[in-house]
């Protein structure tokens, strides 16, 4: 007959307690659930539970009009800032979707870029950082 030590048995015993516990928890929990619950979970599963619904279409200004957008911000000064990405640029609109500026060529010096598919704006002076494909490059603009 094999020896079980006496770790192993104390182990399992807390295994087997654990698993008993948390049975028990997730039962009880289900039938007591909080009073008034359901006000504050329905309105919150309605809104998650739909679609999403389209804002506002965005194509750009017909001398460069949007190719594959992969990255979409908005500023603190409520421009939307796109990465456009087979453009190689980034392009700026109003919150009406109207067309403001666009700065960047194909490259990997400053100013240009290579394939973005990400950008981010904070602050109040405008900060974008744009990410770029391969190598991975995170590259910060002031003054955007």
């Amino acid at each position: 007959m094999k020896k079980i030590k006496l770790s192993t048995l104390i182990n399992i015993g807390l295994g087997i307690t654990l698993v008993v516990v948390v049975a028990f928890g997730i039962f009880y929990l289900k039938r007591q659930a909080p009073p008034g619950l359901e006000n504050v979970v329905a309105p919150v599963q309605r809104v998650i539970n739909q679609p999403p619904r389209n804002v506002r279409n965005i194509y750009g200004p017909p001398s460069s009009p949007l190719r594959a957008p992969l990255g979409v911000a908005v500023g603190p000064d409520n421009r939307v800032y796109v990465a456009d990405s087979d453009n190689n640029q980034v392009q700026v609109f109003d919150r009406n979707g109207k067309w403001l500026a666009k700065w960047g060529k194909l490259g990997r010096g400053q100013g240009e870029f290579y394939y973005p598919v990400g950008i981010l704006v904070r602050g109040s002076i405008g900060v974008a950082s744009v990410v770029m494909v391969g190598p991975y490059v995170v590259r910060r603009l002031s003054g955007a």
